[in-house]
């Protein structure tokens, strides 16, 4: 259908089984139509500002508070006597 090709499309849809297949193509070639349409609208305007700002501001205090695990700091004791825990590293 992208490509123009609706005879091709009606054919192998009615070779597939579908009793109407010129209304099948139509409703596929409104519905892509329709994504187009949709797709021309720019994404930064005034009604999107509140939730863009939000979740950058959500996403940078995730990454500004480092709540992960793997990020705190490593145990004090450990269950060898006289010895400290380490952290794992990271190296291969």
């Amino acid at each position: 259908m992208k490509r123009h090709r609706r005879d091709e499309a009606t054919a192998i849809l009615g070779r597939l089984g579908n009793e109407e297949p010129e209304k099948l193509v139509a409703e596929i070639a409104e519905s892509l139509h329709e994504e187009t349409v949709a797709a021309d609208e720019p994404f930064f305007q005034r009604k999107y500002r509140k939730p863009i700002l939000l979740a950058l501001m959500v996403a940078t205090f995730n990454q500004l508070s480092a709540s992960t695990p793997s990020s705190t700091t490593p145990p004090t004791s450990s269950p060898w006597p006289g010895r400290v825990a380490r952290a794992p590293s990271c190296s291969p």
